[in-house]
Parts: C-alpha cells; structure tokens; sequence
C-alpha cells in the first residue's frame, strides 16, 4: 500500500503502524493497481518527503515521553537512561546538534538543485546551439542549391 503512493495515516490504525483493513479494503481498488505498475523503485523518489521528516519525528516520541516518565522509568529502566542520556545531550548541546544536521541537509539539498538547475541550463544551451548550427547548415546548402542551379 505504501508503494502505492497511500500515506500511513490513510490506512493505518490512529497512532500506530497497524493496517486498519477496513480502510485499506475502500483503497484497494483498480486505481491501487495501476499505481503499483507505475511505481518504481529506483532513481529518486516521486513524491517528496517533508524535510527533516525522521528527525521530527524522532523529537515527537522522544517529548511524547516528557509527561509520563515516571511511566517509563517503571516500564524499563535502560529505555529511560537512554531517555535520559538524550535529554542531558539535548540540554548540554543546547539542541546544536540537531540545527547543525538541518543546517547540513539544507546546504546539501541547496546544492544539489544548483548542479541540477546548471546542468538544465547546460542541456538547454546546447539544444539552442544545435538549433543555430543547424539553421546555419540549412541556409549553407540552400545557398548553395541556389548557385548550382
């Protein structure tokens, strides 16, 4: 269903990875076929993810906990100094390391469309020349059918 282009929210259970197959039932149609065909796994996705999509949501379950710790504390107790252990590194590093891993993927991202944009450019520059060369080609030998006749 998910390589079907169909989002998590739309299938599953609220709050959990659990297909709720009453709604995956209404999705499962011909249109759900026809969008496994075309799905292909590999190059680049076709619908883009939301940036720094894992690392929100990793934030989201780390302050899900924030209320009920003393839950977690009774629920296991190496999950809680890990817990912990991610609160005091959050603290200490004043959330510096997770602006410097944004800052990254922004530059990278940024990059990353300005080779694209460049090599667009490129590849339109070239298509224009041969179009001029091939104007000047045509009227060359024009030219010169007009002289031989």
């Amino acid at each position: 269903m998910y390589a079907a282009g169909y989002l998590n929210t739309e299938i599953n259970e609220v709050d959990t990875n659990k297909i709720e197959w009453k709604k995956a039932k209404k999705l499962w149609k011909t249109d759900i076929l026809t969008r496994l065909e075309s799905y292909n796994p590999f190059g680049p996705r076709s619908k883009p993810t939301s940036e720094y999509f894992m690392v929100n949501r990793l934030l989201d379950q780390i302050n899900a906990f924030l209320p009920n710790l003393e839950g977690l504390r009774d629920y296991s107790s190496v999950i809680s100094r890990l817990f912990d252990f991610i609160n005091i590194s959050k603290i200490l590093t004043n959330d510096l390391v997770y602006n410097v891993r944004k800052d990254d993927v922004n530059n990278r991202k940024q990059i990353k469309q300005e080779l694209m944009d460049n090599r667009e450019k490129k590849i339109k520059e070239k298509e224009l020349l041969e179009e001029k060369r091939e104007a000047e080609r045509n009227k060359i030998i024009e030219v010169m059918i007009t002289n031989f006749e």
